[in-house]
C-alpha cells in the first residue's frame, strides 16, 4: 500500500486512558473525517460521474507506478479533499469488497491511539511514521472486521 496523506488540522480533546490502571487522561483528538478512498473500475468514468453529477474538481492527483489516486471535492472548498479515487492502472478488478478502500482520520495521539486500537482488537497495518516533508505522521490501523483506517496527525 502506498502512503498517502492529506494535512488538515485536528481539534483536541482529552480521553480517558484506555488502561485500566492508569487514571491518567492522555491527550488525544476527537478524530474528524480526512477523506474516504473508494476503489473505482474506470477513473476518467468516475471522475466524469463525480464531476457530472455534483460538480466536484480535482484537487490533487497522485500517480503511482499501479494505481492513480485523485482527490476531489467542491469547487468553492477551502479543505483538502473529501473523497478520493484509486484506479488501477491496467483496470483489473478492484482490491476491496464494494470499492471501499479506506478512511483516514485527522488525529491528535497517534502513537496512544495506536496502542488503544490493538488492545480493542484492531492490528497495525503500518506503524506511526513520521513523514517530516510533509509535516505528519501517519498509521494505517485494521479494524476488527480488517478495514483499512489511515491516521494523519499534522506537527504542531
Amino acid at each position: 500500500m502506498r502512503i498517502f496523506f492529506l494535512v488538515l488540522l485536528a481539534a483536541s480533546a482529552p480521553l480517558p486512558s484506555a488502561s485500566a490502571q492508569n487514571s491518567e487522561t492522555q491527550t488525544v483528538s476527537l478524530p474528524s473525517v480526512a477523506f474516504t478512498a473508494l476503489d473505482v473500475a474506470d477513473l476518467d468514468k468516475s471522475l466524469a460521474f463525480y464531476r457530472g453529477v455534483f460538480g466536484m474538481a480535482e484537487k490533487l492527483r497522485i500517480e503511482g507506478a499501479e494505481e492513480v489516486e485523485v482527490g476531489i471535492d467542491f469547487p468553492q472548498a477551502p479543505s483538502s479533499p473529501r473523497i478520493l479515487l484509486v484506479g488501477r492502472k491496467d483496470k483489473v478488478a478492484r482490491r476491496s469488497a464494494g470499492g471501499f478502500n479506506r478512511i483516514a482520520l485527522l488525529v491528535t495521539g497517534i502513537e496512544k491511539l495506536c496502542e488503544r486500537a490493538t488492545m480493542h482488537g484492531g492490528r497495525i497495518l503500518k506503524p506511526v511514521a513520521d513523514i517530516r516533508a510533509h509535516k505528519v505522521k501517519i498509521a494505517f490501523l485494521a479494524d476488527p472486521d480488517g478495514h483499512i483506517v489511515e491516521l494523519i496527525e499534522p506537527d504542531h
